[in-house]
């Protein structure tokens, strides 16, 4: 992309999809794609209000993929309605007459006009008595009644009474519904309020679209009501639902129970889970990760006892998972930010409290690391270096060296001498118990004695002089049938526990700085190290085997995940 070339802002708010560059079909990889080509442009700390044009149009076609639907509607500070070219609007005048003008009418422009009047009771009096109105004008008189009529402590439902009651007759308006939607995430309703609209929009829509429709106020509803009253709305609702598609009915699944994790009952959430991972063929490739993690988490929160007892980096992360469930978009993702600083500043905590045999505690944390790495691309964390992996493959090389020169290897001889000596010593006893009852044996029978004539205890000493001779040979069999062998597996077994010691006590405090100097990925440090152990191999010693000590890491995998937040 040419950072020179002009931005046409018009497309983004009238069609993301053509905007973003993508084809008809695009999926998850596409979008994320072409919305990191963007950010590399306008990065948030920059153009924050860029930023933010970009980002509501990336979620408006990741909400698309998420329940497969197809609509192109228009983005800009929010949700700007559309009129078809056979729309015509009435516009009243100061006299109270009605003006009708055809389209193209600015649709911002024609709002702002109606409100600029001193008669606005007028003009959505003049709107109200229409017969046949438009998708537009629908929305225009849901603008009006905010203003014309007065306002109650408690809230007033005219505004979403006019967006629905358009959408009786323009269903497939993609204005409407996507200003339904915005309006169901931020209006001020209590339980009873709801309760209705809920059950209004099932009405409307008893198909798979009621969960795009609704998704956003499910989830309120989640934070804000008890759960016995949540889910007998649902079945309410779901009992009126006639469709056999269920692409909304499990993209609104997964979020329902990512959204509840923490407050219904272990039962539901099983169930819940049971229901999606039964259907997960039928998910989209966007749906899937979501799907994982909500899975993930479960399971975390079952052991979140055991997990956040390791200390307080795991503490934060556990109530950073929290958050990502039960708090807005931006509150969790705020903090997962802060606590991503925090951890990549105590990179020694989070290397004590993550052994690398804790083998059992990657499963519980791959869901973080998966939502950071999320996080990190929608916020435009882009890695201020373009250099390849592969740039670093002396550093790589340096740092193995290092954990070549820092090893012990004076333990490792010592122990050895020791253990060669003992099977030296073995093998000198075993000899000279066979050299001594052989030598009496053969005196013995060289004497011209024979055994005929020899008496009763002579015949005694000489079966014990063979026997004990045949017992050294064996002995003699048994220590020398692989003495070399047995050296190298006493050295292969002190070497292997010296080396992972000395990884535990240095190795991965040297790793750790190489990727806070080079903020690498995890995968991409391990890739560039056994790329760099297969093409050098001799000039290498123990730390041969680091990468299959560090490929198992837990603690460097989160600290190596933390780094790469710090811009």
């Amino acid at each position: 992309m040419d950072e020179q070339e002009p931005v046409d802002w018009n497309l983004l708010q009238h069609n993301p999809q053509a905007f973003f560059g993508l084809p008809a079909s695009f999926d998850r990889k596409d979008l994320k794609r072409a919305y990191n080509v963007w950010l590399k442009r306008f990065k948030p700390e920059q153009y924050p209000t860029e930023f933010q044009r970009i980002r509501a149009a990336y979620e408006l076609l990741e909400s698309q993929l998420r329940f497969q639907t197809n609509q192109e509607v228009p983005l800009e500070d929010g949700i700007r309605p559309t009129l078809s070219s056979t729309d015509t609007v009435s516009l009243p005048d100061n006299s109270g007459q009605s003006l009708e003008k055809q389209t193209p009418v600015d649709p911002v422009a024609f709002v702002r006009e109606l409100l600029a009047r001193q008669d606005r009771e007028g003009a959505f009096f003049e709107l109200s008595q229409k017969e046949q109105k438009t998708s537009f004008e629908y929305y225009a008189l849901a603008v009006l009644s905010d203003f014309t009529q007065p306002r109650a402590e408690e809230y007033s439902s005219g505004f979403v009474d006019w967006i629905l009651a358009g959408l009786e007759v323009h269903r497939g308006d993609p204005s409407l519904l996507q200003l339904l939607r915005a309006y169901l995430s931020e209006a001020s309703m209590n339980q009873r309020d709801m309760k209705s609209v809920l059950e209004r929009i099932v009405t409307i829509f008893p198909n798979d679209w009621f969960y795009y429709l609704s998704e956003s106020l499910w989830l309120r509803f989640v934070r804000e009501v008890d759960w016995s009253t949540l889910v007998e709305t649902l079945q309410q609702c779901e009992h009126m639902i006639r469709d056999p598609r269920q692409y909304g009915r499990l993209a609104f699944k997964t979020r329902l129970v990512r959204a509840a994790l923490f407050k219904a009952p272990d039962d539901w959430c099983k169930e819940t889970l049971r229901e999606l991972e039964e259907n997960s063929q039928s998910m989209n490739s966007s749906l899937l990760p979501e799907f994982e993690i909500v899975a993930g988490l479960f399971t975390l929160k079952q052991r979140a006892d055991t997990f956040v007892s390791k200390g307080p980096m795991s503490q934060r992360i556990f109530d950073s998972m929290r958050s990502y469930c039960e708090d807005s978009e931006e509150a969790w993702q705020k903090k997962v930010v802060s606590n991503q600083a925090i951890l990549a500043a105590n990179p020694s905590a989070v290397l004590y409290e993550f052994q690398y045999t804790d083998v059992e505690t990657r499963d519980l944390v791959l869901p973080w690391i998966i939502v950071s790495s999320e996080v990190r691309e929608q916020l435009g964390f882009v890695d201020a270096s373009s250099e390849s992996p592969q740039a670093y493959g002396n550093a790589t090389i340096s740092l193995l060296q290092e954990i070549d020169r820092s090893f012990p290897y004076s333990k490792i001889t010592s122990n050895q001498l020791r253990k060669s000596l003992k099977t030296i010593g073995t093998a000198a006893l075993s000899f000279l118990g066979v050299m001594l009852p052989g030598t009496i044996l053969t005196m013995w029978l060289s004497s011209g004695i024979s055994p005929r004539t020899a008496g009763p205890s002579t015949q005694f000493g000489a079966v014990v002089l063979l026997v004990s001779f045949l017992l050294s040979i064996g002995a003699v069999v048994w220590a020398f049938r692989n003495p070399i062998r047995r050296i190298e597996a006493v050295y292969a077994q002190r070497l292997s526990k010296l080396l992972e010691d000395h990884y535990r006590d240095k190795g991965r405090a040297m790793v750790s700085r190489m990727l806070a100097a080079t903020h690498l990925s995890f995968h991409d440090l391990l890739q560039v190290a056994f790329q760099c152990i297969h093409q050098q191999e001799l000039a290498f010693g123990v730390s041969r085997v680091v990468p299959q000590y560090m490929r198992q890491d837990v603690g460097l995998w989160i600290y190596a995940t933390a780094v790469r937040f710090q811009r």
